[in-house]
């Protein structure tokens, strides 16, 4: 998703990382930090769980 800017997108990220434990193991889903050219700066393995409340902050919905 685009999320204006990438210091914008980067505070984001921060904060999912901050708020959410890491996924240790094998993730669930990866949340990627990506530049303007589509390359991955970082990753973060995250739960079901945790990406439907990270998608639901964010004003999105996912269904499982």
């Amino acid at each position: 998703m685009n999320l204006g800017t990438e210091q914008t997108a980067k505070e984001v990220f921060d904060r999912i990382k901050n708020e959410f434990k890491k996924n240790e193991g094998k993730p669930d889903s990866i949340i990627d930090l990506i530049d303007e050219n589509y390359n991955i700066i970082e990753d973060y393995p995250l739960t079901k769980n945790q990406l439907v409340t990270v998608a639901s902050l964010l004003g999105h919905e996912i269904k499982l």
